[in-house]
């Protein structure tokens, strides 16, 4: 455990040694977020002989990166490869519908070199620049909503004179205004802000002891019109992310790399579930140091079996190629194929155990599996004797086939119950919440 104040940067390269400590090999393909794009990160991983994936962090490193890479894709009129999901490509080899192509991109490479443990590593990386149409859509579409508010606020700085309205008086304070509008909803450069300075002379004459003087009113007013050129420029690098890699490209293709990102598991998954009504890890009740790591420890189990569950179901569901329907309250017919632990685990709340105790043995009654249960415990790789198995005996009886219990258990709320079977009142007797 570590402090939660401080980067988690340096714990990047540790966690990567332990993985691979535990993975026993090489070439092992390490996918990461931005954080791992540092340079010294993927030193020790090419040190290691190992392949990693990682967007690069080219706005704060790089700045000038994509322009480059954009630039040069242009005038050369490289190609440009569409990606697909697995389930939209043909089996038959043929080419799929471009319209279902989910991302586009090309690639180039170029030489790295880093120094680790006093050693100088030289490789070639690849730069897989990819954009995602539904990634641009967003992100065009925030583009314009942050044009909208920036033009209103830019023309409310110089409001016509009435009551009330404050005006601009100075040339400084007007610039400094578009200025911090433009950086607040970063559109730098995508709006022309032309403005004059008018001034309103009023002659007052002499009263009293009060000379005669000539009344000055300035203010400024601010045309505002928007840049097409600049805004035309801005949608075309909307939705262009930057993706590294030392991979070669037989190892590691354009749509696999791209396959790979998406698929990768969310570390912050982790931390929300933490959060979570499942979980609960706050507030903290306990007061000793000791018995808050231990809690802490208990809880991260449940995260690791919770993501557990999330990775069996999905890959159950990715061999079976199919989704997971019923578990969407008020919708059953909306599917998933990767579909929560918590959701699969709510699909099971109404599973009752009725113990009707005699005066020589005891009657159960267990809540029949539905279909839906039984695809999620096939799913988990659980059998379905989880539930069966309460049944306590090798004679099982349906409970409308039982005249002499049916005016016993009609008033019952809740569902129907079926599976029913006796055992000794001696025996331990069962709960099932």
């Amino acid at each position: 455990m570590v402090s939660g104040n401080v980067g988690d940067d340096p714990l990047y390269v540790p966690s990567y040694l332990r993985a691979k400590e535990v993975l026993k090999g090489q070439g092992i393909l390490v996918v990461g977020d931005s954080k791992m794009s540092a340079i010294g990160i993927r030193g020790e991983i090419v040190g290691g002989g190992d392949k990693y994936l990682t967007p690069l962090a080219w706005l704060k490193d790089e700045p000038e990166l994509l322009n480059k890479l954009l630039r040069d894709w242009r005038e050369k009129v490289g190609e440009t490869i569409n990606i697909f999901l697995p389930e939209d490509i043909a089996a038959d080899g043929s080419d799929p519908n471009p319209e279902l192509a989910i991302a586009y991109g090309f690639e180039v490479d170029r030489g790295r070199e880093s120094a680790v443990k006093g050693e100088t590593i030289e490789w070639k990386e690849r730069l897989l620049v990819i954009r995602s149409h539904s990634y641009t859509k967003t992100m065009q579409k925030g583009l314009h909503q942050r044009l909208d508010k920036a033009e209103a606020a830019l023309k409310n700085l110089t409001p016509a004179r009435s009551r009330g309205k404050q005006q601009i008086e100075d040339e400084q304070s007007l610039l400094k205004a578009i200025e911090k509008i433009e950086k607040q909803y970063r559109v730098q450069g995508l709006f022309h802000c032309p403005y004059e300075c008018q001034v309103k002379e009023r002659h007052i004459r002499a009263y009293k002891d009060n000379p005669a003087r000539i009344e000055r009113k300035v203010r400024y007013h601010l045309t505002v019109t928007r840049n097409q050129e600049a805004i035309a420029e801005a949608e075309f690098k909307a939705g262009w992310r930057i993706y590294g890699t030392n991979a070669l490209t037989k190892e590691l293709s354009l749509t696999e790399a791209v396959l790979a990102y998406r698929d990768q598991y969310l570390e912050e998954n982790i931390f929300r579930r933490l959060q979570g009504k499942f979980l609960s890890i706050t507030p903290v009740y306990v007061q000793r140091d000791d018995h808050a790591q231990g809690l802490f420890h208990l809880l991260t189990l449940g995260a690791r079996l919770l993501a557990l569950g999330d990775y069996q179901a999905k890959q159950a569901l990715a061999q079976e190629k199919s989704e997971l329907t019923g578990i969407y309250r008020g919708n059953p017919k909306r599917g998933t194929s990767r579909p929560t632990t918590e959701r699969m685990l709510k699909a099971f709340e109404h599973i009752n155990l009725l113990i009707m105790p005699s005066e020589t043995q005891e009657v159960c009654f267990v809540t029949p599996l539905s279909p839906v249960q039984e695809h999620i415990l096939a799913l988990l790789g659980l059998p379905t004797s989880l539930y069966t198995s309460l049944e306590l005996g090798d004679e099982c009886h349906r409970l409308n086939q039982k005249n002499e219990f049916a005016g016993q258990v009609s008033n019952l709320p809740g569902p129907s119950l079926a599976n029913c079977t006796t055992r000794d009142r001696n025996d331990d007797q069962l709960q099932l919440g």
